[in-house]
């Protein structure tokens, strides 16, 4: 099978930078606690596809196999998928360009950083300015120091500062969503795993037709 007799969208660059943070959160929590299922949902859609390409690029050999489902980290299985896909592609899908298989697990590098957020995000409620009601967010927990900007004297003169140009900027959080963010990365989950889908698809029946 080549690339002609399977129409499929080229894979491009899916940008999961988050959008500029709304100052209006939510209403209640459970709006955000949807859309947070939903979206860890489509995430595991999206690993399983990974996963079933790892399958067919290593040719079902169980011992690599078994590597792959050991590790937990998305840049690790990245660059495992990357080896196979090197020996892989130039034997049964020439044509294909590397470079755009590269670009898949970029997207997917990227997507996994948003779907961390996510996953181990908290449901707050922020108070502005004393007496402002901004309604409920999804947040970093309080321990993660990587997802909250470190108390330091400069960063509270910054929050003096920004008081009324980004009365957030004193909570310290690097990330907040209300429920449409994190619908909105849905979508682009589900972006990831269309093309996921389709590359599948192209790999499987090169390797069938071949070894048929």
């Amino acid at each position: 099978m080549n690339e002609t007799s399977f129409q499929r969208m080229p894979i491009t660059k899916i940008d999961f930078n988050a959008a500029i943070p709304s100052n209006n959160g939510c209403q209640d929590r459970e709006s955000i606690f949807i859309s947070v299922g939903r979206a860890l949902s489509s995430w595991e859609l999206v690993e399983t596809c990974m996963a079933d390409m790892y399958w067919w690029l290593i040719e079902f050999d169980a011992d690599k196999s078994r590597s792959y489902g050991s590790k937990f980290n998305s840049s690790k299985k990245a660059e495992l998928l990357k080896k196979a896909a090197s020996t892989f592609l130039p034997k049964y899908i020439p044509s294909f360009s590397i470079n755009e298989f590269e670009l898949l697990c970029q997207n997917y590098i990227d997507a996994a950083m948003r779907r961390n957020e996510i996953a181990h995000g908290i449901v707050k409620g922020f108070i502005l300015n004393g007496n402002v009601n901004a309604g409920l967010f999804l947040g970093p927990a309080s321990y993660n120091t990587i997802k909250n900007k470190e108390r330091t004297p400069q960063f509270y003169e910054n929050a003096i500062e920004k008081a009324d140009t980004d009365p957030f900027y004193a909570y310290g959080m690097n990330f907040r969503f209300t429920d449409q963010d994190i619908d909105y990365f849905n979508s682009l989950f589900e972006c990831l795993r269309v093309q996921s889908v389709q590359l599948n698809h192209l790999i499987s029946m090169s390797y069938i037709t071949k070894n048929n």
